[in-house]
């Protein structure tokens, strides 16, 4: 019983396509945004790095209330873009990179910056990072969609078992 029942499990990961060398054949990188410093004063420059991008492909990338500050960037043979921006305005602002992932799905990330009108210094934490408040997006919710798949299988399977351990005790009596 125990062996029919692990059978079944790994036959149903099999055909949901779950098992662990199709999984660990693919390298996804998370998409993900960053700006080297989150709060500049007027006349500041930044950083902005994004990745998860198919390699090669244009990136376009964009901030929001900054005029025509959009550009078409390459993204490196690891799925990486990086360029800079001066905000002479003091407000907050969005660098946006939309592109498509190596999957040919599309990839859209950003990240924040503010400019204070006081001088500042300059010296504040990144936006679009680890601690930011922008939306979790990507592989980390196929991932949890996965295992919670793995679960209701395992769990199904438990069932199965115990209904069929139930019924061939009930016909030995």
């Amino acid at each position: 019983m125990v062996r029919t029942f692990f059978a079944a499990v790994i036959g149903l990961l099999l055909a949901l396509g779950l098992s662990a060398p199709a999984v660990a054949s693919y390298n996804i990188t998370d998409p993900d945004a960053s700006v080297s410093v989150g709060n500049i004063a007027p006349g500041g420059t930044v950083t902005f790095t994004a990745e998860g991008f198919a390699p090669g492909t244009d990136v376009t990338v964009s901030v929001s209330n900054n005029g025509a500050a959009t550009r078409v960037l390459e993204a490196d043979s690891a799925g990486v873009v990086s360029t800079q921006f001066q905000f002479a305005n003091a407000g907050r602002f969005t660098i946006t990179a939309t592109g498509v992932d190596a999957a040919g799905g599309p990839v859209s990330v950003n990240a924040t910056v503010t400019v204070a009108a006081a001088a500042g210094s300059g010296s504040g934490g990144a936006a679009g990072g680890g601690g930011s408040s922008l939306a979790q997006t990507g592989a980390d919710n196929v991932a949890t969609i996965a295992w919670v798949a793995f679960g209701v299988v395992i769990l199904g399977g438990a069932l199965v078992a115990v209904a069929t351990g139930r019924r061939q005790v009930r016909e030995t009596v």
